[in-house]
């Protein structure tokens, strides 16, 4: 298995995410969000696709070579959504590749374009990677393939489905301002971090994960500092204080189980932090299987599909507490993958090192319907049995 140190999970990327209307977060208002800004420093980066903010609508890519492009609810180069265009006309505004960013220009439409909800009407949007402006009632966020990347990453922790949250913590990492991120350390939180660093201006500087008891000196440091809040004793003041300077170098990515761990540590400057909670896998059954595939084509690279699997299988599986997260996840999935393509659980078990009933054991605690039978075939447990032909006795001579 490959190192989740660099692991993006690219398979996520090929989901079909336009999900049913009701979604929780297709609907969500634009008021809700606050005003996205973007980071001047991704200037040099080139724009590469148009999201629809906090929606589970897919982002529109902006074709490479292109320079001016068109976006409203008709037949433009970006076309809005129709749940998300109630506000927007038919051709609402222009788009225009200017230095690393891109200018929206207003085409005289009847709701214009605003920098955040409620502000005063204005005739162009200058948006850098990660800004976010509103094109009538539709709010756009501006990405670049770096962060494009990052949601990914993002999406892996704090979940596939839950679209308003991943935007919101990806312009939260855009804002610059210190993180935290607020989970179990199995939800992948410091292959996060690290992804947040790559992905930031300051990826060629360094980054440095401290886990031990002592945080190292934040003042003069350049680059990108982890500090795990459950392990260390203690946060100085001036630590904290420095963290927040103006002149402050350092990117510091919090870790903590809760938020009791942020406000033990940092006291009345827990508010200045922006947190992204981790999702748990055993709040997110319904994306089991993408997770899993997701293991098993980018990190396993195999070409074996999860539909192997028969569906009281997955149906144990999303049952299960997962309580291991990732570590567990990613455990099971080698079992899993060496139960279907040997199938046999003997053989299986052979190709992992271990016994038949230990293999047997671990599918079981999972929900995955085994028996101890070394040689029965993998689709007679996963599967309906196949009806046997009754016996039939020879003619007579």
């Amino acid at each position: 298995m490959t190192g989740t140190a660099e692991f993006i999970p690219q398979y996520l990327g090929s989901q079909d995410i336009n999900a049913d209307a009701d979604d929780v977060t297709a609907g969500a208002r634009p008021e809700l969000m606050g005003e996205r800004r973007g980071d001047p420093a991704r200037f040099a980066e080139r724009i590469t696709s148009l999201r629809f903010y906090g929606t589970n609508h897919a982002a529109v890519a902006l074709a490479e070579r292109a320079r001016i492009f068109t976006i409203g609810s008709a037949a433009c180069d970006v076309v809005v959504p129709r749940d998300l265009a109630g506000d927007v006309a038919p051709v609402h505004a222009t788009i225009e590749r200017v230095e690393g960013a891109i200018r929206i220009s207003d085409q005289v439409s009847r709701h214009g374009l605003y920098r955040r909800p409620r502000s005063p009407r204005v005739a162009e949007l200058l948006l850098n990677a990660g800004a976010v402006g509103w094109v009538g009632g539709c709010a756009v966020m501006a990405l670049d393939p770096d962060l494009e990347a990052l949601r990914l990453r993002l999406a892996w922790s704090v979940g596939i489905d839950a679209h308003l949250a991943v935007d919101e913590a990806l312009a939260a990492v855009v804002d610059g301002v210190p993180l935290a991120l607020v989970g179990a350390r199995n939800l992948d939180a410091v292959a996060l971090a690290r992804a947040i660093h790559h992905a930031g201006a300051d990826r060629e500087r360094a980054f440095v994960s401290c886990e031990g008891t002592e945080i190292p000196p934040i003042e003069g440091f350049t680059g990108t500092l982890v500090v795990d809040l459950d392990r260390v004793r203690r946060f100085a003041a001036s630590q904290v204080a420095t963290m927040f300077a103006a002149q402050c170098g350092a990117r510091v990515i919090l870790l903590a189980n809760d938020e009791r761990g942020l406000r033990r540590h940092l006291d009345t400057y827990t508010e200045r932090v922006r947190s992204i909670a981790l999702m748990p896998l055993g709040r997110r059954p319904q994306e089991l299987e993408r997770l899993l595939q997701a293991i098993w084509s980018d990190e396993l690279r195999t070409a074996r599909r999860v539909e192997h699997l028969d569906r009281r299988a997955l149906a144990g599986m999303a049952a299960h507490d997962w309580r291991g997260n990732f570590d567990e996840l990613r455990a099971m999935a080698v079992r899993l993958l060496a139960y279907v393509e040997h199938r046999s659980l003997r053989r299986a078990a052979q190709s992992l090192g271990v016994r038949h009933q230990t293999l047997s054991r671990h599918l079981n605690r999972i929900g995955v319907p085994v028996v101890d039978q070394a040689d029965r075939d993998l689709a007679r447990p996963l599967a309906a049995p196949e009806r046997s032909r009754p016996h039939r006795r020879p003619d007579p001579l």
